[in-house]
């Protein structure tokens, strides 16, 4: 009889499944979120420069006061020293937004000044205008396309930008 139960025994613990202990639940648990403390939160130093890992592609984003008041000679060269230490090949001036009378703000006064001498005390720079586009209450229609295709050719004609940089925000779902 005792060789039956045990059996029973053996037979019914197998059908139940194995049951983990705690402790072995605890142990998977803290294994996991040392893996990923590892990973996400102490990750590796590293003895490299910052400019170990430029690629020649880092960007700014400037304010409109740059563009939208005038700046002194000065100014604008510290500007520039300080972006070439940053080695920042990209600039992006923010220069205007789409009004909701479908016009854009005229906070660009003196781009075409700041561009001519961001530009020749730092050549290398490739200078952006950038545009905000509230979408939420533009009509991206034709003839509203029309006029932004309008006004990025003008301010691009008569600042100097290498080009625009069109911010849509946010867009609608």
């Amino acid at each position: 009889m005792t060789s039956q139960h045990g059996r029973l025994g053996d037979a019914t613990n197998a059908s139940q499944g194995q049951r983990c202990s705690p402790w072995l639940w605890l142990g998977l648990v803290l294994i996991t979120m040392a893996t990923i403390g590892r990973a996400c939160i102490f990750r590796p130093a590293t003895h490299y420069p910052g400019s170990h890992f430029n690629r020649g592609t880092n960007a700014a984003w400037l304010d409109v006061e740059w563009v939208n008041e005038p700046h002194s000679a000065q100014e604008i060269t510290t500007l520039a020293d300080d972006l070439a230490r940053r080695q920042i090949r990209y600039v992006f001036v923010y220069a205007s937004y789409l009004k909701s009378n479908g016009r854009f703000n005229p906070t660009y006064g003196y781009m075409r000044s700041f561009v001519s001498q961001l530009k020749a005390a730092n050549p290398a720079l490739h200078i952006q205008a950038w545009i905000g586009l509230p979408l939420r209450y533009v009509d991206l229609n034709d003839a509203m396309r029309e006029e932004i295709i309008r006004f990025c050719a003008d301010l691009v004609r008569t600042t100097g930008v290498d080009g625009i940089h069109l911010d849509p925000e946010p867009i609608p779902r």
